[in-house]
C-alpha cells in the first residue's frame, strides 16, 4: 500500500494520508460513506429507492465540506474538541433537513455547495483580524492543490481505465463495463477529496514576503485577463451611452451579460491581488477603477431583471440575477465608501447563497409564490377560478389563444418544479378541470415566430412512442422518419431484397422511392397549405395526416405527425417533415 501510493506521488507516502484522513475524520468518513452509497447505486442494489439513495449521497457531499469547513475554523480558533464537535453536528442538522424535507434538488445545489467552497475559503479568518496575504495565500495553497488533487485523480482512473481495457483485449478476459465505473467513482469519491484536503496548510498566518504569483499566472493575468476585461467593460459602457440615448432596454440578456463582466473582473482582481502595485497598464485601470465602474452595470442590471420580474414573475434563474445584483451593490458600496478585506468578497457571497437556499426567502419558495400568484391572477380574470375553485370553461374558442398560452406557459413552469397548484399535482389534471388543451411550451415559441416572422410549425401533440400501435393488413412499417428540405436520406434494407429511400423534400414533395425503380410522391405542402388556412392560430393537428399512394409493386400509406417551414408571400414551403411508413406488397 506504502508504495502504491509513493509511486503515483498522489501523497508523499502513506503516512501523510493517513495523517489527511485523522485531521479530517469527519469529512474522510463522508466521502467514504458517498462512494459507497454511488457503488451500491451502479451495482443495482434495490434496498433503497433511487431518490433516498440520491439525497444520502448528497447529503454526504454536504457532509464533506461542512466539516471540512468546521476543522478548519475550529484549528484557527483552537476550539476543543467539545466545541468542535458540537459546531459541526449542529450545524451539520438544518444541512440534513434541507435535503431530506426537500422535493426539489436542483436549485438547492445550485446554492449550498457553492455557499460551502465559499465558507471553507474564509473559515480562518472569520469573527477575527487577518491581513489581506494570509487569506490570499491560505486560497492559494487550497485551490491550486485542489486542481492537482483531481487532475492526479482523472490521471489515475483514465491509466487505471486503459490497463483494465488493455488485458481485457490483449488476454480476451470479460470484464463488465461497470469496474470501469468503480475505478471512476473511486477517484472522485475518496481519492480526490482527501488528497484535496492534505493540501489545505496548518498555518493560516503569512507574511507579506511569502505572498507571490507564479509567473504562469502573472501572464494569464495581466496579458489574458486584465486585457479581456476592460475590453469588455469599454463595450458594455458602449452600450450604456447606446441606451441612455434611445432608452431601448434589452429586456433579456443585459443581465446576464453584466453579471459574467462582473463576475470575471472580481475573480481577476482576487487572482491578482499580490501585483495589484506593479501589474500591467490594464491591470492597474481595472485596480483602480473596478469599484466605481460597477455603478451603473448594477443600475442597469437592476432595471433590467425589475422589468423582466415585473412583466413575468420570479423564477429560480431570475431570482439568482437579482440577488448578484444585491452581492454587486455591497461590494462596489463597500469597498468604496469603507475599505472592505478581500475575504468580504466570498464570505457575503457565501452568505447570500446559504439565505437563498432555505425558507420562505429561497430562490424556490419566492419563484413558486410569484409563479402561482401570476396563475391565479391571469384564471381569476376570465372567470377560470372562482372563490379557489377551477371554472370549467364552455369551450377552448371560449378562451383567446394568447391567454391559453399564458396559462400553459405558468403551468408549464410549476409543475416542471413539483410545485402544486390548488391541489392538483399535474397539468394533465389540471386542464382537464379547464377544459381546453395544454399548449406546450415549444408549440407557443412556433405559434408566435409563426405570427410574427412568417414561419409555421403543426404537430400531432400524442407521444406514439409511448404507446402500441396496432398495424394491421400492412406487409412493412417503419417508424418515425425526418426529411429534410437540405439532406438526403440513406438506402436503408426492408428486406434482403428490398430497399427504400427517403429523399430531401423538393417542392413541398416527399419522394419514396423502393429498389430505386418504384417511386412514390407525396404532396406535403398542400397539407401544410389546408392547416395553415384552416387553423391560423394554432399548432396543434388533431390526427395524423394520412397520404396514400399506389406504385407497381407496392401501395404506401405515409402519416404525417409534424411539419414546419417557412411562407414565402401567399406560398408555404415546407422544410421538415416527421413522418411513419406503411407499405403492402400488391
Amino acid at each position: 500500500m506504502k508504495i502504491f501510493f509513493g509511486k503515483l506521488s498522489l501523497v508523499n507516502n502513506l503516512e501523510d494520508f493517513q495523517e489527511t484522513v485523522k485531521r479530517f475524520p469527519l469529512s474522510s468518513v463522508c466521502a467514504f460513506l458517498a462512494f459507497i452509497f454511488v457503488f451500491l447505486s451502479i451495482h443495482g442494489a434495490n434496498f433503497i429507492q433511487d431518490e433516498t439513495l440520491g439525497r444520502f449521497v448528497l447529503s454526504f457531499v454536504l457532509g464533506y465540506f461542512w466539516f471540512g469547513f468546521c476543522q478548519i475554523f475550529s484549528e484557527s480558533k483552537g476550539l476543543n474538541n467539545l466545541k468542535h464537535s458540537a459546531l459541526a453536528l449542529i450545524g451539520f442538522t438544518p444541512l440534513l433537513f434541507i435535503v431530506f424535507g426537500s422535493t426539489e434538488e436542483f436549485f438547492r445545489l445550485f446554492f449550498i455547495i457553492p455557499a460551502m467552497l465559499l465558507l471553507i475559503t474564509v473559515a480562518p479568518y472569520i469573527y477575527q483580524q487577518s491581513r489581506d496575504e494570509s487569506f490570499w495565500m491560505f486560497n492559494r495553497y487550497v485551490w491550486f492543490g485542489t486542481a492537482i488533487a483531481y487532475v492526479a485523480s482523472l490521471l489515475l482512473a483514465l491509466g487505471a481505465s486503459a490497463a483494465l481495457a488493455a488485458v481485457k483485449y490483449l488476454f480476451d478476459v470479460s470484464i463488465n463495463q461497470i469496474f470501469f465505473n468503480d475505478i471512476f467513482i473511486f477517484c472522485g469519491f475518496i481519492l480526490g477529496p482527501i488528497y484535496a484536503l492534505s493540501f489545505v496548510p496548518h498555518n493560516f498566518r503569512f507574511k507579506e514576503s511569502e505572498c507571490h504569483t507564479p509567473s504562469q499566472v502573472n501572464f494569464v493575468v495581466n496579458w489574458i485577463l486584465a486585457p479581456l476585461v476592460v475590453t469588455y467593460m469599454a463595450i458594455l459602457y458602449a452600450y450604456f451611452i447606446k441606451i441612455g440615448m434611445t432608452w431601448d432596454i434589452p429586456k433579456g440578456q443585459l443581465s446576464y451579460m453584466i453579471v459574467g463582466f462582473i463576475g470575471v473582473s472580481l475573480v481577476t482582481y482576487l487572482v491578482s491581488w499580490p501585483l495589484h502595485g506593479n501589474g500591467s497598464r490594464a491591470l492597474t485601470l481595472i485596480v483602480k477603477y473596478l469599484f466605481p465602474s460597477m455603478i451603473i452595470p448594477v443600475v442597469f442590471q437592476v432595471i433590467s431583471i425589475g422589468m423582466r420580474i415585473e412583466q413575468y414573475g420570479f423564477t429560480e434563474k431570475r431570482y439568482v440575477v437579482l440577488l448578484s445584483a444585491l452581492w454587486f451593490s455591497f461590494i462596489a458600496g463597500g469597498f468604496l465608501i469603507k475599505k472592505l478585506q478581500l475575504k468580504h468578497i466570498p464570505l457575503s457571497l457565501g452568505i447570500l447563497l446559504l439565505i437563498g437556499s432555505w425558507g420562505p426567502w429561497s430562490a424556490r419558495d419566492i419563484s413558486e409564490w410569484s409563479q402561482v400568484g401570476r396563475l391565479e391572477a391571469v384564471l381569476v380574470k376570465h372567470n377560470l377560478l372562482v372563490d379557489g375553485e377551477i371554472v370549467k370553461s364552455e369551450s377552448s374558442d371560449e378562451i383567446p389563444f394568447e391567454v391559453r398560452q399564458n396559462i400553459s406557459g405558468i403551468a408549464d413552469y410549476i409543475f416542471q418544479h413539483k410545485h402544486k397548484f390548488k391541489g392538483y399535482d399535474n397539468r394533465h389534471e389540471l386542464f382537464q378541470e379547464l377544459g381546453f388543451d395544454h399548449l406546450s411550451k415549444w408549440s407557443n415559441a412556433k405559434a408566435e415566430i409563426a405570427l410574427k416572422e412568417g414561419k409555421f410549425h403543426f404537430e400531432y401533440s400524442q407521444n406514439v412512442r409511448d404507446r402500441a400501435l396496432v398495424v394491421k393488413g400492412v406487409d412493412y412499417y417503419i417508424p418515425r422518419q425526418y426529411v429534410y428540405k437540405t439532406s438526403y436520406s440513406k438506402k436503408r434494407h426492408i428486406t434482403k431484397d428490398l430497399m427504400y429511400s427517403l429523399e430531401k423534400l423538393a417542392q413541398n414533395k416527399v419522394h419514396l422511392y423502393l429498389n430505386e425503380d418504384e417511386g412514390f410522391v407525396f404532396d406535403v405542402g398542400e397539407v401544410a397549405r389546408q392547416h395553415i388556412q384552416n387553423q391560423p392560430n394554432s399548432n396543434k393537428m388533431s390526427a395524423p395526416v394520412v397520404l396514400k399512394e399506389i406504385g407497381k409493386h407496392h401501395a404506401v400509406m405515409m402519416k404525417v405527425y409534424s411539419f414546419s417551414g417557412e411562407l414565402e408571400g401567399d406560398k408555404a414551403i415546407v422544410t421538415n417533415v416527421s413522418l411513419d411508413l406503411f407499405i403492402t406488397e400488391r
